[in-house]
């Protein structure tokens, strides 16, 4: 499994979803299974507040965002 949290600087007007494309048809191509936390993240973060402990890393409410 490939899981992409999204870069959480600047969630609202993401630029980096070609990142995340390439990393898709990589794990395609090896027949990993993908996920993109990209719009479960911006989902979460609009309904339940910030997701994100700094640019990197989710807090607790984006942990348990990833998780569902």
């Amino acid at each position: 499994l490939v899981a992409v949290f999204p870069y959480f600087e600047g969630l609202e007007n993401y630029t980096q979803a070609a990142e995340h494309e390439s990393v898709r048809e990589l794990a395609n191509r090896h027949q990993f299974a993908f996920v993109d936390l990209l719009a479960p993240m911006q989902e979460c973060q609009r309904r339940d507040g910030q997701v994100w402990a700094d640019r990197w890393h989710p807090n607790a409410a984006g942990h348990a965002c990833a998780g569902t």
